[in-house]
């Protein structure tokens, strides 16, 4: 789906500064991170009321997100220490109103408040680029249909795309929506996804075999076994299923677990971090408990998936 209001474009900026919103353990700077080629990239700013991720956040970017409440944020405390504007908005908000797993209150849902919010501001800041990542439920709801509404009021030329980490050769079925939207003569043009043959994924080579591992214990896995996703990662088919804030506390629909020689046990944070194309150089402070630490990287982003619609700012056939 893509809307357009005009045919002028300048594919090529030279540099683009970011603001990060919901921006958890920071996928998406992560995936700045990983992009070393022209245009320059720096992430700005980034916004997160949790404690444990910011922490993460800080101990990976070198600085800390702001910790307001994005329901009621100002345009002035966006801007506030800025000192040059923002042309890419990046926004990951809370999923649970549209998940199919939930009650699907959408903009009724309180945790919907913050989205409408930013958008609200949007007008007042216009940036010339803007994506918004969410879980496939977000399709056909009210707000959607609300950010399409606020996106043509702002004149936005703007396109749904939908990504897996599959499509790029990861073992994992993590299927999301990302909207893109630009002013002109601003564009973003996404190139080709480029086939991975079946033989280049393994869910091994995502393994930590050195990490201590968490055993799902006897009595557990009778009682929930005929519920749970187990896989063998020696099996050339095996493929995770989506992993999610309540991974490890939740039993059911809340992603995989490794079984098949060895007793069954959880992915590592550390293996989930390798599926989800998080660098080896990423870390989580050695003491976040093991709680914590399931929490942030479940309810994080695909950085391959950033990555990909970056390129679609990047001179052709940049993204590898």
């Amino acid at each position: 789906m893509s809307r357009s209001f005009n045919s002028e474009s300048d594919c090529s900026p030279s540099q683009i500064r970011a603001l990060e919103f919901f921006s958890g353990i920071g996928a998406f700077s992560q995936a700045v991170l990983k992009r070393k080629a022209a245009p320059t990239l720096q992430v700005l700013k980034a916004f997160d009321q949790n404690e444990h991720a910011n922490r993460v956040f800080s101990a990976n970017y070198g600085h800390t997100p702001c910790s307001v409440n994005l329901d009621s944020i100002s345009a002035a405390q966006i801007s506030k220490g800025l000192s040059a504007s923002a042309s890419l908005w990046w926004m990951s908000p809370p999923c649970t109103p549209y998940s199919r797993r939930g009650k699907r209150k959408d903009v009724e849902d309180p945790r919907a408040v913050s989205f409408l919010h930013l958008l609200d501001l949007l007008p007042q800041f216009l940036p010339s680029f803007l994506f918004i990542e969410n879980v496939e439920g977000l399709e056909n709801t009210r707000m959607e249909e609300h950010l399409f509404e606020c996106l043509e009021k702002s004149r936005y030329s703007f396109e749904k795309v939908a990504l897996c980490p599959s499509q790029f050769g990861v073992p994992m079925l993590r299927p999301r929506l990302f909207y893109m939207a630009w002013l002109q003569p601003a564009c973003i043009k996404l190139p080709p996804l480029k086939a991975v043959p079946e033989s280049e994924r393994k869910l091994a080579a995502y393994l930590e075999p050195s990490e201590p591992v968490v055993l799902l214990g006897q009595e557990e896995l009778a009682r929930y076994g005929n519920v749970l996703n187990i896989v063998d990662p020696e099996q050339p088919e095996a493929r995770a299923i989506c992993f999610t804030s309540g991974y490890f506390r939740c039993r059911k629909a809340a992603g995989s677990l490794l079984g098949g020689r060895e007793p069954v046990r959880f992915f590592s944070p550390r293996e989930i971090l390798n599926l989800l194309g998080f660098s080896k150089s990423f870390v989580l402070p050695a003491d976040l408990s093991l709680n914590a630490a399931y929490r942030l990287v479940g309810n994080s982003v695909d950085v391959r998936s950033i990555e990909y619609l970056l390129s679609g700012l990047m001179p052709e056939g940049a993204f590898t």
